[in-house]
């Protein structure tokens, strides 16, 4: 596939000249993320493997780090070693690979750590700390485990409910309706509903699910069951998602 692989701009009234290409892939190429993810996994597995990076103990096993793409995420103990070592790794890392830190995008979560140690994560090491949450792929993780609902599914739901009360002036066919909930609102709860460990009330979904059948119906009488139009098409109803549904399976 890429053996001698040529490419070419299309500009319109000027007809394309095709010129070769001698390093990368080509835009939208399935092989990019496949070879970055290549790439990067030696260094995950020299932090993996390395004994002087303290990771996370649990039930015998021993989670250091996580990664999609270039988004990392580290769960260490003992800070302030583990750090030190972690950034030699990463150094030689970046030697060979190209590839370096952005440490004005590197927070470090403190969850029991002494202010000496927070002292030289962001003095020694340059990174910014915090101990109340920091962000990884859109989800927000505390300090405290009795936060995550409260940073995560209470602005969501808030921020969904906001929507839908803006959409409902719009001038959008019922159909229309349906569309928008299947599109826009499940994908971002389904992603919360897989990504966090956590329960989820059924009076929060119920009040979101009444919030949704009142964005559907225009917040006039209902002149089809719920239950009918959570049905497939195929079986006389419109799709329509059904939270609970989805939050159990």
């Amino acid at each position: 596939m890429y053996d001698t692989p040529v490419a070419q701009v299309v500009v319109p009234g000027t007809p394309p000249r095709p010129f070769r290409l001698t390093n990368g892939t080509r835009q939208g190429c399935p092989l990019s993320p496949l070879l970055f993810a290549l790439s990067l996994e030696p260094l995950l597995s020299a932090v993996r493997a390395d004994p002087l990076i303290a990771g996370v103990a649990y039930r015998g096993e021993e989670y250091k780090v996580s990664a999609y793409a270039d988004d990392v995420l580290l769960s260490l103990t003992c800070p302030v070693p583990s750090v030190a070592r972690l950034l030699e790794v990463l150094d030689r890392f970046s030697g060979v690979a190209g590839y370096k830190v952005n440490m004005t995008k590197s927070t470090a979560l403190l969850v029991g750590a002494s202010e000496g140690d927070a002292g030289i994560m962001e003095h020694r090491h340059g990174f910014c700390t915090t101990t109340e949450s920091i962000s990884y792929l859109g989800v927000r993780i505390p300090g405290s485990h009795s936060e995550i609902f409260t940073l995560n599914y209470a602005p969501l739901i808030q921020c969904i409910k906001s929507d839908l009360d803006r959409w409902a002036k719009l001038h959008i066919s019922w159909l229309g309706r349906v569309h928008c909930i299947k599109m826009n609102v499940l994908p971002r709860l389904l992603y919360l509903f897989q990504a966090l460990p956590i329960s989820v009330t059924q009076s929060d979904l119920t009040s979101l699910q009444t919030a949704i059948d009142a964005f559907v119906w225009d917040n006039k009488r209902h002149r089809v069951a719920r239950q009918t139009l959570f049905r497939p098409r195929a079986a006389g109803g419109m799709g329509l998602p059904s939270l609970l549904s989805y939050y159990r399976a």
